[in-house]
C-alpha cells in the first residue's frame, strides 16, 4: 500500500485510526522498524499503514496550550457577552415609545 507519509527521521510516536475505538500507539525501534505494547514483534512503515491512518504524535508546549485554551475559552464569553448586549438593546427599543 504506497503512503504519501514519509516515515519520520526521528524517534516518535505514531498513531493508527487515531480517535478511533481501535487506535494503537507505535513506537520507533529503528528504521523501519515500529513496535507497540499490542503487538508482539515489529511492523515495517508501509505496513503500519495498511491498519490505517497514520497520525504522527508530537508533544505540546503546556504553557503554550493553557494560554490558547484561557484565550478560546474568553472568546465564547465575549461572544456570549455580545449576542446578550444586543438583545438586551433590542428589548429597549421594542419597550420604548
Amino acid at each position: 500500500m504506497a503512503n504519501e507519509l514519509e516515515e519520520p527521521e526521528f524517534d516518535c510516536v505514531v498513531a493508527t485510526q487515531w480517535g478511533c475505538s481501535g487506535q494503537q500507539l507505535w513506537m520507533r525501534a529503528s528504521t523501519d522498524a515500529w513496535t507497540s505494547e499490542s503487538a508482539s514483534g515489529y511492523l515495517s512503515w508501509d505496513e503500519l499503514f495498511e491498519l490505517g491512518e497514520v497520525t504522527i504524535l508530537t508533544p505540546v508546549n503546556l504553557d503554550r496550550y493553557e494560554a490558547g485554551r484561557r484565550e478560546g475559552r474568553f472568546e465564547v464569553l465575549r461572544e456570549v457577552d455580545a449576542s446578550l448586549r444586543r438583545i438586551g438593546e433590542a428589548t429597549y427599543k421594542i419597550g420604548k415609545p
